[in-house]
């Protein structure tokens, strides 16, 4: 994620039984800033335009009563949180949650409560949800293969088209200039039967006299 995403610092934290609000808020003191604006406290990345990624690693082995799983569903759900110090509301910006636990059923862990399942999104839920749409873009690209094959062939008839018109066209004028070979020799013979049957007719006349 680092490498493909140079505006996003992902932290990680691996919480346990033992993990604290206020081990997650020394987390946030490293790594952030507090801001006074008009709208309040504001808690962001220290770097303008990053965004931190907050990667909580086995969030299912504290105990369901534990705080700390309380705060964090606090977090994600209203942005922000309460700070006893100074009884402030601080919102937070360009900071994102990321989860991951192991079943319920190995040693140790916990079954999710139902608080913090509603706000989650599983990625095999997720994986349902994006197959269909694999799908639909697997058949457009079938579709386009297929158009692409028959804008293919069209265009392969087109030139074979355009090359039938260009040789009806060569050989249109090799008749054309047969024709006018043809019409130059018929007038040439022409001229030759027009002086024999003048000379005939004169030898004719001649005779008579």
């Amino acid at each position: 994620m680092r490498l493909l995403f140079k505006d996003i610092h992902v932290v990680g934290l691996n919480v346990s039984s033992a993990t604290t609000p206020e081990l997650l808020l020394k987390r946030f003191d490293h790594y952030c800033e507090y801001k006074r604006t008009p709208k309040g406290v504001v808690m962001a990345p220290s770097q303008l335009g990053k965004w931190l990624v907050l990667f909580c690693d086995e969030i299912n082995l504290p105990d369901l009563d534990k705080y700390v799983i309380s705060f964090l569903r606090q977090i994600v759900e209203h942005s922000g949180f309460y700070r006893i110090s100074d009884h402030t509301w601080v919102t937070i910006e360009r900071i994102q949650f990321v989860g991951a636990c192991n079943p319920p059923t190995d040693r140790g862990r916990k079954p999710l409560s139902h608080s913090c399942s509603k706000i989650h999104l599983s990625y095999a839920d997720m994986l349902k949800r994006v197959d269909p749409l694999h799908k639909e873009l697997k058949d457009l690209e079938t579709k386009a293969e297929d158009t692409r094959q028959k804008g293919e062939e069209i265009t392969k008839i087109i030139a074979e088209l355009e090359a039938s018109i260009a040789k009806y066209k060569e050989e249109y004028a090799m008749v054309v200039s047969d024709a006018s070979v043809i019409k130059n020799h018929l007038s040439t013979v022409e001229k030759k039967v027009s002086s024999s049957f003048v000379c005939v007719t004169l030898r004719r006349v001649s005779s008579l006299h």
